[in-house]
């Protein structure tokens, strides 16, 4: 079995958004005897390198001159500064995390000097109706968003292999002309090493919560349709149910109704340490996916599910995209239509139920059994060697 040598390359800062899928993966393939760069924007430098190493992975922080939002991938001097510095280097793989212009231009350079595979990475619905439509975006980034739909679609059928992160992005993949033959889904995967379940009862203790509380969680941020979707149901159920709490865990950007927050029915908990923010996701009874059925949500795997499976936590969704298989397939919770009576009603059918214990369970495996880096690290493998020898598996 040929030892292969691998790089990532990441339009995102080091430790935030698509570069943890690099790294995630990263990790689980240096464990299996490979060579692993990680190619990644630095938080603040705009002209120097940092190059260090972690759990094996050679991780290597590239300047931009822009700021703010605006560093993800746009800057030409970046691009440049990555022709330089990896023009001398031969890899086996070249794996572009989305196709910005600090991915695909790097990697196309190096693939056609070297002669070396390259896989494109597909990870969200950009344009064409999709995040952009939802996201809230600065003046600055707005005359970008043709562009990035040109980079989004323009190369995907000249890579040797695509990965698409939901099946709605493999049909868009297919209408732009790439050969199925070199497809394949991947969904984001699950750190079942560093996230793991923890008592609901300690952790209710521990930050003052009663044991006969009805507490639903939220992790992270929503786009505007969802959170609206989310305290409108919310609200259906206030005087439903006497006990009931939302936290909102973490960087929560979207805006909570002040009602609300006055009445102490949702709580906020920011900026929260790695461990506390675990512990309040296993408080809750249950953990919310209120995501409207749009082109957005369906072009995407939430990362927030992540999290929720590995905590063993149930959880109630909507329905729309991969994730509506995910509950047809496991018992992990309840799922409804995306609007506010349904997503209540599903609410209080988990609150009337005795399944909380067992969908919990459920998750925990899930994550563990199919969707865990190192599982999905096998497929990875297989799939490059794929490609490289156009040959069946080696693993």
């Amino acid at each position: 079995m040929k030892k292969l040598k691998i790089i990532f390359i990441s339009h995102n800062i080091a430790f935030t958004g698509s570069f943890f899928r690099g790294y995630h993966w990263g990790k689980e393939l240096v464990k299996m005897g490979h060579d692993v760069t990680l190619i990644a924007t630095s938080k603040t430098n705009k002209f120097n390198f940092h190059h260090y190493y972690k759990k094996g992975v050679e991780i290597v922080e590239t300047p931009d001159l822009f700021w703010g939002h605006l560093r993800s991938g746009w800057d030409i001097w970046g691009v440049f500064r990555r022709i330089c510095y990896l023009q001398n280097c031969k890899y086996d793989i070249i794996h572009c995390i989305d196709s910005r212009p600090n991915t695909i231009i790097p990697g196309l350079y190096l693939r056609n000097k070297n002669k070396c595979t390259l896989i494109l990475d597909w990870l969200d619905w950009w344009g064409r109706g999709g995040t952009i439509k939802h996201r809230g975006i600065s003046f600055l980034e707005k005359p970008f968003a043709p562009i990035e739909t040109f980079f989004e679609e323009r190369f995907r059928k000249y890579a040797d292999g695509n990965i698409t992160i939901t099946n709605s992005l493999r049909k868009r993949a297919l209408s732009l002309g790439v050969n199925p033959e070199t497809i394949i889904s991947m969904p984001f995967g699950v750190d079942v090493d560093t996230v793991k379940p923890m008592d609901k009862e300690k952790s209710r203790n521990q930050y003052g919560f009663n044991k006969n509380d009805k507490i639903l969680g939220i992790l992270g941020t929503l786009f505007e349709c969802d959170s609206d979707l989310l305290f409108k149901s919310f609200e259906l159920l206030v005087d439903k149910i006497k006990s009931l709490r939302l936290i909102a865990i973490g960087n929560s950007q979207f805006k909570i109704p002040k009602r609300l927050l006055n009445q102490g029915k949702i709580i906020q908990q920011k900026n929260l340490p790695f461990n506390s923010m675990i512990e309040y996701l296993s408080l809750c009874d249950y953990l919310l996916l209120p995501l409207k059925n749009n082109i957005a949500n369906r072009g995407r795997w939430p990362s927030k599910i992540s999290e929720y499976l590995a905590v063993g936590r149930p959880i109630i969704s909507t329905r729309f995209g991969e994730i509506d298989m995910l509950f047809k397939l496991n018992n992990i919770g309840y799922q409804s239509a995306d609007t506010p009576k349904d997503f209540s009603d599903a609410i209080l059918k988990a609150f009337n139920s005795n399944q909380n214990k067992i969908q919990g369970q459920n998750a925990r495996k899930l994550a563990v059994n199919e969707l865990s880096w190192s599982v999905l690290s096998n497929q990875l493998v297989n799939y490059y060697y794929k490609n490289i020898n156009n040959t069946n598996p080696l693993y």
